[in-house]
C-alpha cells in the first residue's frame, strides 16, 4: 500500500485498519480540515486509542515525501496540522473514550414520535459524560479546546458587525452556557435557552454570577418566554440540525418564532444548517426557510472557522 522512507522506522506491524485510517487522515489534512475535526474524526472510528496512534503513525508516514517536496505548500500545512492531531490526541488521553461514549449515544436520523423529548433525555445523558464533549465533540472533553472554538465564534460575530454593547442576544439550544459566558462582558444581555435539565443545570453552575445572563427551559416548539422584538440576534449554533431532525415541521416554526423576536435589522446566526455534507441544498434549504419566515439570506460562509467545519449562514429581519 505504501513504503516508508529510507531510515524510517518499520511499521509493517500496523494493521490493516490503521493503514486505511491513516491514509484518510493524510487526505483530510491535506483538504484542509481542522486538527481538532480531523482527531475527532479518527478517534471515532478507531476501535482502540493503540489503532489511532498506529493510524498516526501511518499518517506520518505518508508525509514524508511531502515533506521532501518542501516547496509544496499545501503539504506543509497538513504535515503541521499532523502534528497538531497527534498533539491533541496526547494531552486529551481521555478523548478517545468521551468521542466514542458520546458518538456512541447519538444518532443522526429522523427522530419518529415526540423529538423533543428525546433530544432532552439524550443530552441530559450526554452532558454527565463530558460538559464539553456534548456541546462540541471536536473539542475532544477539553475545556481548553472548547473556550478557543468559542472565541472563534465570538470573532466571527464581531467580524459579520453583529455584537454590540447594547445588543440584547437570544441563544436558542445554549447547552452548558459556553457562549454566554463569553458574550456576557461584550452585550447588554444573553438569554439561553435549552430542552436539556442537565445541561441549563451545568449552565447555570458556570454562569450563576454573570447578572445579565438567564436560562430557561424551553419547550423546543416555540419561544413563548420572549417577547416579540424583543431581540437584536438569535443564535442556533450547531442545533438545526437537531431541530430538523425533528419533522418537517419544526425547523420552519422556529425560524417563524426567530422572526417574530428578532427587532426589525435584527439577525439570526446559524452554524451548521444539516449534518448532510450537501452544501448547495444546505443553503437552498435555508433560502426556503428564511423566505417563510419573512427573513432575508444575508450572508454565507462555508469556512469561516480555525477549529471547526461548520458554515455560517446570516439571516436577517428587514
Amino acid at each position: 500500500m505504501f513504503e516508508p522512507p529510507a531510515g524510517h522506522p518499520d511499521h509493517g506491524k500496523s494493521t490493516e485498519a490503521a493503514r486505511f485510517l491513516g491514509e484518510r487522515l493524510a487526505r483530510q489534512l491535506r483538504d484542509g480540515e481542522p486538527p481538532s475535526v480531523a482527531a475527532m474524526q479518527l478517534l471515532m472510528q478507531a476501535q482502540t486509542p493503540a489503532e489511532a496512534r498506529a493510524a498516526l503513525d501511518v499518517a506520518e508516514m505518508l508525509q514524508w515525501p511531502d515533506v521532501a517536496r518542501a516547496c509544496n505548500s499545501s503539504a506543509s500545512r497538513a504535515t503541521s496540522s499532523l502534528r497538531d492531531v497527534a498533539d491533541l490526541i496526547a494531552q486529551n488521553p481521555a478523548a478517545w473514550h468521551i468521542v466514542h461514549r458520546i458518538a456512541g449515544a447519538i444518532e443522526h436520523r429522523l427522530v419518529e414520535g415526540n423529538a423533543v423529548a428525546h433530544w432532552a433525555a439524550l443530552f441530559d445523558n450526554l452532558v454527565g459524560l463530558s460538559p464539553e464533549g456534548s456541546v462540541a465533540l471536536y473539542s475532544l472533553g477539553s475545556p481548553r479546546l472548547l473556550a478557543e472554538a468559542t472565541r472563534e465564534i465570538v470573532v466571527l460575530l464581531d467580524d459579520w458587525g453583529l455584537l454590540e454593547p447594547a445588543s440584547v442576544v437570544l441563544d436558542i439550544g445554549c447547552g452548558i452556557g459556553r457562549l454566554e459566558m463569553a458574550l456576557a462582558s461584550r452585550v447588554a444581555a444573553v438569554t439561553g435557552i435549552d430542552v436539556s435539565r442537565a445541561m441549563l443545570a451545568e449552565a447555570q453552575r458556570r454562569c450563576g454570577d454573570l447578572p445579565n445572563v438567564r436560562f430557561v427551559l424551553g419547550s423546543g416548539t416555540d419561544l413563548p418566554e420572549i417577547a416579540a422584538e424583543s431581540v437584536d440576534l438569535v443564535l442556533l449554533i450547531d442545533t438545526l440540525p437537531y431541530v430538523t431532525l425533528s419533522g418537517s415541521a419544526l425547523a420552519p416554526r422556529l425560524c417563524a418564532e426567530a422572526a417574530r423576536v428578532l427587532e426589525p435589522g435584527g439577525s439570526l446566526l446559524i452554524l451548521n444548517a444539516t449534518y448532510g455534507g450537501d452544501a448547495d441544498a444546505d443553503l437552498a434549504s435555508l433560502a426556503r426557510l428564511a423566505e417563510g419566515a419573512g427573513l432575508e439570506l444575508r450572508r454565507a460562509d462555508w469556512n469561516p472557522l480555525i477549529s471547526w467545519d461548520a458554515p455560517a449562514f446570516q439571516l436577517a429581519k428587514p
